[in-house]
Order: C-alpha cells, then sequence, then structure tokens
C-alpha cells in the first residue's frame, strides 16, 4: 500500500444505482461483470496516483486490491554492502532475480532500469506505483541531481539485480508458478481496503466503510484476522519452502472521519448506503491494523518508519511514521515482522515518453522493497560464500533478518509497533560471513515426531550477548470464524526453543501479550509465533545447551526449521541422540520413566507418549535400560555425527513388581491385597535409587505400597500407577507438611466445558421432570504450590428417586475407571487418576461427572461417602480421607428439586 504526500477524494467514476440482492462470493471477472452492469467502480486512479481494482466479492461484500533511494539505504545499512561500504563486501544483487506484483505495467523503459526488469504478463497500463516500487528495488541510481535532489539518491536497494514483473490479478496463481521455478524473493505493496477509505466506489464521493456489519457496526472484524487469503498465501509458502514474499502492512493505522461523519456502509443484499452511525478509526489506540495477506504466517511483513539520517544509532533514532499499521494479530502473533524506511523515499516515476522522470513517495508501499531489494544481496552474499549449498530456506533467510535486526521501541524485546526491529542488512550479512567460519552459525534442520535437536554452545565472554532464533514455514491453518478479535490459535505446529545455562537457570523466548499490546514483551512459553528468539544478555564465559522441542503431534510427521546462533564461540551437536520408548507389556505409553545410559551416567525421563531422548558423546558404545522392572523398553535412534553406538533392548515379561502376587497366581493388580505379601516389620535392604523403593530410604517394605491401602485396586496395565519420581527413580516422599484435599459436587444443565477453573459453575437447584443434568466432581490442592492433584476417586450416595444414570463423562486430563454404574443408590468409582505431575495446581479440577435423568421426586440429594475412595497429591503422596475438606463449604451438597412443566 502507498500513501502519497498528499490525500484527495478519488473522483466520482462511475455512477449507478444498487442491487437489492445478495451476491454472495464471486471472482475477479464475474465480480467486475456484476459491477459494470450496476454502476459500481471496478478500477481508478485518484488525484494523488493511489491505484484500486475490484477483485472480487466475497460474502455480499466488494473486495478492492490497493496501493499500499539513497536514505532508505542508509536507514537499514543496505549501503555498507555496496561497493565501498563499510563492510567491504561490494554487493549489487547480480546474478540475482527478483519478484514484484503490483498494480499494473512497470514502466521498465525508464533509463534506471537498464533493460533488467521484465514485464512477464501483459497488463493495458503503466502504474506509477508499481515503477516507484520496482526502482526502489533495483534502479542503478542515474538521477542526475538538481538543487534538491543530489545525484545517485534514486539507487536502488539492489543495483544490479534483475526483476519479474506482473500486475497483481491472478497474483496467488503466478505467485507459485514463479515460486515452483526458482524465485526467491516476491514484493508485494498492496492489499485488500480493510476499514475506512476514500473515494467513490458507486454511491457518491465521499468516505466509505468496509466493515461487515453483519459482524461488528463500529469495527472492521478484518483487522488481525487470519482470513482465507492469509492462508492461501501460506500454503505457497508451504509448497515452496524457499520463497519468501515481502507484504507492506499497510497505511490504515487510525485512518478514518469524524465522529459521525457522513459515510457510505456496505449493507448485505442491497449495496451501499449513507449513514451517520458511530464507528472508529482503524485501529484501536493504534494497535490491531494489519488485514488480510499480511497477517499470514510465512511471509515478512514490513511495517514503514522515517529516514535514519546517518544509520542506526540506537532505539531512540527510530522514529514510527503517522500512517503505518501496527499489530497484533488476532491470536498475539508479532506484526508487522519488523520495520523499514517508508517515508519519502526518492526513486523512477512513469510518465509516458518521458524515461527521465522521478518522484518522491511515502508508504509501507516503500518501506517493503527497501526491505525486498536489501534480501537480494542477502540472497547474493550466500551464494557467494556458501557456492556448493543451495540457496538459503526461505524462513532461514526470514530468520536471519529477525535475528540481526536493530532493536527499536521503549523495551528490549519485540513489540506490536515495529515487530522484531528495523532491518539491518549488514548485520545479516555479517552473519552469513562468520557461519563460513562457524559453519551452525546458521543451520536448516528437520524435527521430527517425539525427536529433539539438542546443541552445546560455549561463550568466552567477548560478546554482550547470546542469542538463538528458529523460525519455520507453519502449515496453513484453517480460518477462524467471522468474528471480532476471534483469539483462535493458527499457529499449527508448535517447536520451542530453550537454552539451558550450565549450572543456571533455563533461558525461554520473547512472547507478547495480545490482551495488552502496548506492553513490554516478557519471557516463556511461546505458543503463539513460528519465530522465536532467546536472548541471554551478559553470558560471560560458560557453557550452554540449546534445545529444540515441540508440543504435540506434527502435522505432516515432523517440521523443519531454521537456527541462527551470535555470541557464542564455539557451536557443536553434542554426539548421538539416541531415542525410544518405554511401554507397559501391552503396550501402553509410559511418562516420567528414566531410561538410562549406565557408562555415560545420563538418564532422561520418558514423556507422555512414554518417549525419552538421550545425548550420547561421539564415539561411544552405551546399552541403554529403562529404571524400572517390568517395562517393555524399544530403542529407536537417529544419528547425526557418525558414532558408534550400540542399543540393548530389555524386555520383560510377567506382571509387574507393583503386584506382588505370586506368578500365575497373579490378580494383574495392585491394591490392598498386595499389603499382605510383607510382613509389618520385614524390610529389606536395596541400592540407592531401587525403582521398587517408592519412600527412598534405600529400604523396600510395607511402607513402600502404603500408596495404594485407600483399597481401590489399579490395573498393572494402567500406566497412572507411574508416580511422580523421587531421585531417579522411585515415587513419592514422605510429606513434609499436613496434605489437605478440597472435594466438591456441583449440579450443572450441561457439562462444563472447561476443566480447571479458578471459580466452580454454579448449581442448578431446579430442573423440568423428564430433563437431564449432570453432576460434577471437582478436586484441588489449595494449600501445595506445585502441580497439584494426581487421583481422585469417591463413591457417590444418591437418594433412590434419581438413579437413573445415563452416561459417565470423565475429564480428559484423567485416566478413569469405568464407572457411573448405579447399586443401591451409589454411584461408584468416579473419579480418575492424572499422569505422573498431577493437574490443578490450586484450581479447581473437574474429575468426573455423571448424567441423571430428574424423576418426579421433591429433591434429591448426592453425597459423597468415604467407602471405596483414593485421593493423591503430586509429590506428597496419598492423602487420607481424614484429610479431605469435606463439610460445610469444602463440599457442596447438591440437592436438586425435578418440577413438572406447567400445562
Amino acid at each position: 500500500m502507498c500513501r502519497l504526500l498528499m490525500t484527495t477524494a478519488m473522483a466520482a467514476l462511475i455512477a449507478g444505482t444498487v442491487a437489492a440482492q445478495d451476491i454472495g462470493t464471486l471472482d475477479q471477472r464475474r465480480a467486475k461483470q456484476f459491477a459494470v452492469e450496476r454502476g459500481w467502480l471496478t478500477r481508478a486512479v485518484d488525484a494523488a496516483g493511489r491505484v484500486v481494482e475490484l477483485q472480487s466479492f466475497e460474502r455480499g461484500r466488494p473486495r478492492y486490491y490497493s496501493t499500499h533511494n539513497i536514505d532508505a539505504a542508509d536507514s537499514v545499512s543496505t549501503d555498507e554492502c555496496w561497493s565501498g561500504g563499510s563492510g567491504g563486501l561490494s554487493l549489487s544483487g547480480s546474478g540475482v532475480t527478483l519478484g514484484i506484483w503490483d498494480a499494473a505495467r512497470v514502466y521498465n523503459t525508464h533509463r534506471e532500469f537498464q533493460g533488467r526488469a521484465s514485464q512477464i504478463d501483459s497488463p493495458s497500463g503503466f502504474s506509477w506505483h508499481s515503477t516507484h516500487v520496482s526502482a526502489t528495488m533495483i534502479a542503478a541510481g542515474l538521477w542526475p541531481g538538481n538543487a534538491s535532489f543530489p545525484a545517485g539518491i534514486s539507487k536502488g536497494m539492489a543495483p544490479l539485480a534483475n526483476l519479474d514483473c506482473y500486475d497483481w490479478n491472478s497474483d496467488e496463481t503466478e505467485m507459485s508458478a514463479a515460486a515452483g521455478v526458482g524465485l526467491r524473493v516476491s514484493n508485494h505493496s498492496y492489499g485488500f481496503i480493510t476499514g475506512w477509505t476514500t473515494g467513490n466506489f458507486g454511491a457518491g464521493s465521499g468516505w466509505y466503510w468496509f466493515g461487515d456489519v453483519t459482524v461488528s457496526t463500529v469495527e472492521d472484524h478484518e483487522f488481525g484476522r487470519y482470513d482465507t487469503q492469509a492462508r492461501d498465501w501460506d500454503q505457497i509458502a508451504v509448497q515452496n519452502p524457499s520463497y519468501l514474499f515481502i507484504k507492506s502492512a499497510g497505511n490504515d493505522r487510525n485512518e478514518g472521519p469524524n465522529s459521525g461523519t457522513q459515510h457510505f456502509y456496505w449493507l448485505p443484499g442491497v449495496g451501499w448506503r449513507s449513514s451517520t452511525a458511530v464507528r472508529n478509526r482503524d485501529g484501536n489506540s493504534g494497535y490491531d491494523s494489519v488485514s488480510h495477506s499480511a497477517c499470514a504466517k510465512n511471509g515478512l511483513t514490513v511495517g514503514a518508519v522515517h529516514d535514519v539520517a546517518g544509520g542506526y544509532s540506537g532505539a531512540g533514532s527510530v522514529v514510527m511514521t503517522l500512517f503505518s499499521c501496527w499489530g497484533p494479530a488476532d491470536d498475539g502473533r508479532i506484526k508487522p515482522d519488523l520495520v523499514a524506511n517508508g517515508q519519502n523515499l526518492f526513486s523512477a516515476h512513469s510518465v509516458s515518453g518521458n524515461t527521465d522522470f522521478w518522484a518522491v513517495a511515502s508508504g509501507t508501499s516503500m518501506s517493503s522493497p527497501n526491505t525486498s531489494g536489501s534480501l537480494g544481496l542477502l540472497i547474493e552474499h550466500w551464494r557467494n560464500t556458501h557456492a556448493s549449498e543451495p540457496d538459503m530456506l526461505a524462513a532461514t533467510l526470514k530468520g536471519l533478518v529477525l535475528h540481526t535486526a536493530d532493536e527499536c521501541g521503549s523495551w528490549a524485546g519485540p513489540d506490536y509497533v515495529f515487530g522484531w526491529g528495523l532491518l539491518n542488512t549488514l548485520s545479516a550479512a555479517q552473519a552469513i560471513t562468520a557461519d563460513v567460519a562457524q559453519p551452525l552459525t546458521i543451520s536448516e534442520w528437520n524435527l521430527a515426531q517425539n525427536e529433539s535437536l539438542v546443541l552445546d554452545i560455549t561463550t568466552n565472554g567477548t560478546s554482550s550477548e547470546l542469542r538463538a532464533t528458529i523460525c519455520w514455514t507453519d502449515p496453513a491453518a484453517t480460518p477462524p470464524a467471522n468474528v471480532l478479535d476471534l483469539a483462535t490459535k493458527v499457529l499449527v505446529n508448535d517447536l520451542d526453543l530453550r537454552i539451558d545455562e550450565s549450572g543456571g537457570p533455563t533461558h525461554a523466548p520473547w512472547m507478547l501479550d495480545v490482551a495488552r499490546p502496548a506492553s513490554a514483551a516478557t519471557t516463556g512459553d511461546n505458543d503463539s509465533d513460528n519465530v522465536e528468539q532467546v536472548v541471554i544478555t551478559s553470558p560471560g564465559s560458560g557453557n550452554f545447551t540449546l534445545r529444540v522441542t515441540h508440543k504435540g503431534a506434527l502435522s505432516g510427521g515432523s517440521q523443519d526449521f531454521s537456527l541462527i546462533i551470535s555470541g557464542a564461540s564455539q557451536i557443536a551437536e553434542p554426539g548421538a541422540l539416541i531415542g525410544g520408548f518405554v511401554t507397559t507389556n501391552q503396550g501402553t505409553p509410559v511418562e516420567n520413566v528414566d531410561a538410562r545410559a549406565t557408562t555415560a551416567g545420563i538418564s532422561d525421563p520418558t514423556d507422555a507418549t512414554g518417549h525419552y531422548q538421550l545425548s550420547l558423546p561421539i564415539g561411544t558404545s552405551e546399552t541403554v535400560t529403562p529404571c524400572r522392572d517390568g517395562w517393555q523398553f524399544t530403542p529407536i535412534s537417529r544419528t547425526y555425527n557418525p558414532v558408534s553406538t550400540s542399543l540393548s533392548a530389555e524386555n520383560y515379561t510377567g506382571v509387574l513388581v507393583y503386584d506382588v502376587d505370586p506368578p500365575g497366581s497373579g490378580d494383574d493388580f495392585v491394591g490392598v491385597g498386595d499389603l499382605s505379601r510383607f510382613s509389618t516389620a520385614w524390610q529389606q535392604a536395596v541400592p540407592a535409587n531401587d525403582p521398587n523403593d517408592f519412600d527412598c530410604d534405600n529400604f523396600v517394605g510395607v511402607g513402600d505400597l502404603s500408596f495404594f491401602i485407600t483399597a481401590w485396586l489399579k490395573s498393572v496395565f494402567d500406566a497412572t500407577i507411574v508416580f511422580p519420581a523421587c531421585r531417579q527413580c522411585g515415587g513419592f516422599p514422605e510429606p513434609t507438611s499436613p496434605t489437605r484435599l478440597e472435594l466438591r459436587l456441583v449440579a450443572v444443565v450441561e457439562p462444563t466445558p472447561a476443566e480447571q477453573t479458578e471459580q466452580l459453575p454454579r448449581s442448578v437447584s431446579v430442573v423440568r421432570v423428564g430433563e437431564s443434568y449432570f453432576v460434577e466432581m471437582w478436586v484441588r490442592d489449595p494449600d501445595d504450590a506445585g502441580p497439584g492433584v494426581t487421583s481422585a476417586y469417591a463413591d457417590i450416595a444418591v437418594s433412590d428417586s434419581a438413579v437413573d444414570v445415563r452416561a459417565t463423562l470423565p475429564s480428559t486430563n484423567f485416566t478413569t475407571f469405568a464407572s457411573g454404574s448405579i447399586e443401591d443408590g451409589l454411584v461408584r468409582d468416579l473419579g480418575g487418576s492424572a499422569l505422573a505431575a498431577g493437574l490443578g495446581n490450586k484450581l479447581w479440577v473437574r474429575v468426573a461427572a455423571f448424567e441423571v435423568v430428574a424423576t418426579g421426586a421433591e429433591r434429591v440429594h448426592f453425597d459423597p461417602m468415604e467407602s471405596r475412595v483414593g485421593f493423591a497429591a503430586y509429590g506428597r503422596g496419598r492423602v487420607p480421607w481424614s484429610a479431605i475438606e469435606k463439610n460445610g463449604a469444602a463440599v457442596r451438597q447438591v440437592q436438586v428439586r425435578a418440577v413438572r412443566p406447567k400445562e
């Protein structure tokens, strides 16, 4: 999008009437035909030179594309990469072909292009905007100079690069085809009109509001939304992983008339209508004004700042323009990605028959090609220094410029105004140079399901910071519903970057809060962005371990990602990463069981899928075994460097050691009956960390099974009997303080959607005869600062008049028994066990619920019974029934009265 020095109203080009019908969704060809028939605007250039063109109708609304240098080169240090620059690189873009999609034909006979700009398609007319943007990318710098502008000021970022030019019609089809045959970077300085604009779109000249009144009458919900265009452009990137599209952030921030100004809005099924309704200016206090393809995950969205005269000299030297759009995306992603010069750029202009015309323009339309052309230099430098390697992946190029961007704004880290900072082409080029001497400075990896990347990093005290950035081309997501500011996450594959400091803390990546867009970045678990960055200030001399892992199942089974590291004196792969799975004899994954590499003296606890991974030194021969007897061990391996590694699988058979009934007569259950195998006075000494020694006292005896004396029986094939570790192996340590749990029953009309909460749902007291309601069991550990409840089971006594139980709804967070059976007014074994770490902390956790049909009884009572009840809390073991707060406020006595509906 562009913003000229002057803003004027668009001339009324086409007049006509609107159709009183719902248009639905139309492509460009049918949309233009439909608009022409009704006298609506299809394409125009206003007095200030802005180009708009009808692209489609979507959900009944017209969608229009609208157009959104030596100062620029100086601002982002691109000039330092040219011949004679301080970087000593002499880069020009030679041999690199870039792409541009814009309003119309580029005036490629302008002498600035020297025959290097090729129009690939066949637009009918020229566009000054297309010409200006193209020249910002590749102009030779042939302006002769005058009193106002020095000679050569028109030089583009990559003055010897080639440029393939297209108009914006059929852009997605053409982008995909061009990327498929080798295009690496393209520029897109345009976008759909969103929110407010001025012009004449068929109802008269003035202000138009393009929001969807069926979603919101005051704010265009497309701001910040991941829409179908963002999805489609992301998909192009996924299909062409070496292709990076550069997108202008747009110029909508705070755009709009004064409150109550007469304007036109689109009424579905009718057309443009006049109104004086109060609607927000674009963006909320400046935020939430990026839209459509600029909200895509895999492109590079660029905002516009003023010239940084003399080059960057600190965050205070970068000044935001009045128009450039700010984030966040609705789901909290960082937008824009970075900023570049977009104010008063001097570049070639198209005037038919005049090859010596230049002009000044401003906008993110100018900051975007400032970036695109500069990236052409980085592609050239990579090819010069890495001749035997393929071009960088798009994620590598994107991650590189975000990693090396100059800090902007009031606080350290990214923000929703400047993104990751001001483009610094020289710093990015220097990182490419550094990768030659230290190859893992820039690296590309594939992370398979349940695997991780581990690198050893050393610092020598000469760098002020250690910085690492990962970036990946994330699979396209399904656009969220058309709801204003819907915060549905669109990240598909969630990778995680962490750096462990030897003898110190674990450092987490930057993250922003979508609910507080003006707040400073913090660090933590970033589950929104497909870029993560960890910065350690003043690392001194030390050793660090970098880890890249993932959450959940990876779409496609694996994810490529790029990694950039700076501030390290040495980066090394730690040798072999040996992975495997621990399961029960029935194939059930087992969590929190250590797999040991005995010789190396290292271990790794299994995750929820039973997977572990060990980093072994190069050249070692190791046998890896699970530390608990009775579990199958199925090894797999993946090697990053050649190593000699032998694996031994120990597949144990028979009943688990916890079930101490004699083999052949065992019941395959662990419970109170197993205590009969032990005399209360008998204990057997065992080595430290013996897997059977639950209480870690170096003795195996009756105390080690005290966790099961609640009288409920657990199947030995149920992974929930694996309790949290004490030392490397074992179970609960002895409680160091009194343990208390709280239990409540709540009656609700519908099952509660959330399973953890600070405030319980409100109980119902009256339901109609014949209708269902649900009784939910909630439990919490109010005193524990740890992960909370591990298990909770209760028998619920029900008055005889309400024993028609139709279903049991266990929590997905718990492994539950088959429960909900009714025997003489008793609901048995209502509850379940969580894996290892427990759930809830001090939150209420819904353990289970059962459905009841209301009868004609006046009132129904539900009471928790002591019989057959078991409770446990993480790290503190079994909690006796006497310690369960169940009276007064701690147990909400559910009394439901059924009433007959009025006739």
